[in-house]
């Protein structure tokens, strides 16, 4: 997967960590986040390996997916996107259907009141700008355009369209979920203040482009299996050493 050379990144500011904030009553500093981010990023793969995704999906596919993703899991995401392409074979027949009957076929994602209109509204502003259903085009753009034309479209956030460009497009961008905006926060790689959105840019500047895939599929993978919002469990941990808020929390315990 090849990622497009016109992105130039730059090395974060030494980021000021202020993890539960006042009411825990200590700020870490981390720096060097750009050679944390790499450590990180090599002690991922020596505990997971070189993470690989499904088989990508052409775009237009990727865009509806992702949008079915949101705020469910990915067996229900899956579950939604094929019975969808089961009762409408082609783009088409699903922009042009009823609503309600849309709305039937992904009722198992969750949402389906709001993602269905979604993702017909998209359907429909694709073949009033460019003639035919295919994001295909969005390949020969530079990433920026690209994210941009993504980004149009009512419900497609920095997440869902850095999510297309990466896995579909294979272009250099760095989707940013709860559990990679948890755990880089914990770990002293993003400022504490800033939102989920503004940490993909951040994100972006601190790992290489080519450390974008592993990164996050293994970022997730530890966040579901080890770094949990609650209770993690930072004796399995092959991060611990280099996480603030591990060290943190032993201080506290300590004190106690």
């Amino acid at each position: 997967m090849g990622f497009a050379p016109e992105v130039a990144f730059v090395a974060p500011r030494l980021l000021s960590i202020d993890l539960y904030s006042r009411s825990r009553g200590y700020n870490l500093e981390v720096k060097s986040p750009k050679k944390r981010a790499t450590e990180v990023r090599s002690r991922l793969l020596e505990t997971y390996g070189q993470p690989v995704w499904r088989d990508p999906l052409p775009p237009l596919d990727e865009l509806v997916s992702t949008i079915l993703s949101q705020n469910t899991t990915d067996t229900n995401r899956d579950r939604a996107f094929n019975a969808l392409r089961e009762r409408f074979p082609t783009w088409e027949e699903v922009r042009d259907a009823e609503p309600s009957d849309v709305i039937a076929a992904i009722r198992s994602a969750g949402l389906a009141n709001q993602k269905g209109p979604r993702i017909q509204l998209a359907l429909q502003q694709i073949t009033e700008e460019r003639g035919d259903l295919s994001l295909d085009f969005l390949e020969d753009l530079p990433l920026e355009e690209a994210r941009e034309w993504l980004l149009r479209f009512k419900g497609v956030g920095p997440k869902t369209a850095a999510i297309v460009l990466l896995f579909s497009l294979g272009k250099p961008a760095f989707p940013v979920d709860t559990h990679i905006y948890r755990l880089t926060g914990r770990l002293g790689l993003r400022p504490d203040k800033i939102t989920a959105d503004q940490a993909h840019s951040h994100l972006e500047a601190l790992f290489d482009p080519a450390m974008y895939y592993d990164v996050h599929l293994n970022l997730i993978r530890h966040g579901r299996e080890i770094c949990h919002a609650r209770s993690p469990q930072c004796e399995r941990c092959s991060l611990s050493d280099l996480c603030p808020f591990y060290q943190a929390q032993s201080r506290e315990s300590t004190n106690e």
